[in-house]
């Protein structure tokens, strides 16, 4: 009998093991089971080939299901994948929940630093815990009243340079119109503004054919490393095959440049403060103003380190950029898109901007741009609800991702797995009919109450900007520089798409913000005065 049963057991032996292997890498490398609503997984791969086949419309894709499944649904993709368990959250009290009342639970994780570490390293925008307070501190510190006085000028001056540059562009073509990419001046103005402010260097970006080398690296490593997450395998690829993958090589060139560049101008900073008199001012620049108030940080709370290294402040001023430039030129870009279609909003912008003597009255020569202050851009009720009314629209950061440090259960009861991802949606949140009447329609007046008194509504309700400790610090910074480049450009210029989008908006590019996809030309023509 035991003869027979060993038999038995030595032919089947290599079938027993195929199946066992079968079992464990369903287990080891499938997906997890699906445990809240979501879209059907397929064994194995759960929502793997669905999440890749909408990657580039991912927040499109976020809205079309959130409608469908409600406000948290999720998917589950190969336990391979950084995220096997997604959440996808959408209402303001799980937002809330996520932003602050547990905020301790829910970090950017390695998933951001590894897949973003060489762009931005360990700035505040990757960063968690003790270093990302000591990063938040010391740039809570620069951000004052002062910097938006000093940011102003520096955006009234590059928003000369901008329209010096279509005053050339018209010469080329009949003198008072042109056809123009709007994104990219947009683009190019503020990365001039942000490196100005943030390095103490003008990159000059207006006065040649193609951007800044830095420019251009910053933006392709950008979109290279936010598509690290669409495969699978981006981790291995990252550490073993980077020679062999021609994304992973243009991402190891493109940081070589940006590293080149930041660190002459950090060398070259620490050299003349050095060599300088003992407290000499360096400069109103972000970078000049790190190395002088380190110290004195330091002395009132031994949180901040008295001296950053070079690579610290790289990382510090890189993340400033992403936060400032890319947001603010896509802002720029969907409102100027938006007032095409509405130009009756046009006209009271101007008409509000004119009876505060912002402007000069209709029929007269506009003002420069030197002679508009950061009072005059705070003053503006109904642009700053313009601005507002393109972000709920077009959020700048439409989506944004955060893991469970430990399993959590929801507002709405939806549990959270340790080491889950959990994906925000301002895209999908602005478009939600419950939280916004008549959502689709571009009206900035629902920004407003008893005339032109602004309204603020929540950040959990209105987390364009994050939410909760994470808040951006940027805002006031963001809201001034928008409003001020489209009010001097809406006075001299009508602006006319010169595409067809077929009754459509124009699609998006899907990086870590969300630019207009293909640029924006349109007609800019010279108005009379």
């Amino acid at each position: 009998m035991m003869e027979a049963l060993l038999s038995f057991v030595s032919s089947q032996t290599t079938p027993l093991a195929i199946i066992g292997t079968v079992i464990f890498i369903i287990y080891a490398v499938g997906a997890p089971a699906r445990s809240c609503p979501g879209p059907t997984p397929l064994l194995f791969f759960g929502n793997l080939f669905e999440f890749r086949a909408n990657f580039e419309r991912i927040t499109d894709y976020m809205l079309e299901n959130s409608q469908k499944y409600g406000k948290t649904w999720g998917l589950t993709l190969p336990r391979v994948t950084p995220f096997c368990t997604l959440r996808v959250v959408t209402s303001v009290e799980c937002v809330k929940h996520i932003l602050k009342d547990n905020f301790s639970n829910y970090e950017k994780g390695w998933f951001f630093s590894e897949q973003l570490g060489e762009f931005l390293g360990n700035g505040i925008f990757t960063s968690d815990g003790k270093v990302w307070e000591i990063h938040r501190k010391v740039a809570s510190l620069m951000f004052t009243r002062n910097l938006l006085r000093v940011g102003t000028q520096v955006a009234c001056r590059q928003a000369e340079e901008l329209i010096e540059r279509i005053g050339r562009e018209m010469k080329v073509g009949d003198g008072d119109s042109c056809v123009l990419d709007v994104q990219d001046l947009f683009f190019r103005f503020t990365m001039d503004v942000f490196c100005e402010i943030s390095f103490g260097v003008n990159l000059g970006s207006m006065k040649t054919a193609q951007q800044h080398e830095f420019a251009r690296a910053f933006d392709t490593v950008q979109k290279l490393s936010n598509d690290r997450a669409e495969s699978p395998f981006w981790l291995f690829n990252k550490y073993f095959l980077w020679w062999a993958i021609p994304s992973e090589r243009a991402i190891h060139a493109g940081v070589k440049t940006m590293d080149e560049f930041a660190m002459g101008i950090i060398s070259s900073k620490r050299r003349k403060a050095e060599g300088g008199v003992k407290g000499q001012d360096l400069g109103p620049d972000l970078l000049s103003r790190f190395l002088e108030k380190a110290e004195k940080a330091n002395s009132k709370d031994a949180t901040v380190p008295a001296t950053l290294t070079d690579r610290e402040l790289r990382d510090i001023v890189l993340n400033f950029i992403i936060a400032g430039r890319d947001t603010t030129a896509c802002a720029l870009s969907w409102a100027m898109y938006e007032l095409t279609k509405v130009p009756k909003v046009i006209v009271r912008i101007l008409e509000e901007a004119r009876t505060k003597d912002v402007l000069a009255q209709e029929g007269a020569a506009p003002r420069s741009p030197l002679e508009v202050s950061y009072d005059d851009v705070l003053s503006l009720k109904y642009l700053h609800a313009v601005v507002s009314e393109t972000l709920r629209l077009h959020p700048s950061v439409p989506k944004d991702l955060k893991f469970a440090v430990k399993q959590d259960t929801l507002p709405d009861g939806t549990v959270v797995p340790k080491g889950a991802a959990v994906m925000y949606v301002p895209y999908a949140m602005g478009r939600d009919p419950k939280l916004w009447k008549n959502p689709l329609t571009f009206d900035p007046e629902r920004w407003l109450e008893g005339g032109d008194s602004y309204m603020e509504p929540s950040a959990y309700v209105f987390p364009t900007f994050n939410a909760g400790p994470r808040l951006c610090l940027g805002k006031p910074l963001a809201y001034m520089e928008i409003k001020l480049l489209l009010l001097l450009l809406l006075d001299r210029y009508t602006f006319e798409c010169a595409k067809d989008y077929g009754g459509k908006e124009p699609a998006y590019v899907n990086t870590l913000v969300a630019p207009v996809k293909g640029g924006l030309p349109m007609r800019v023509t010279k108005k009379a005065h």
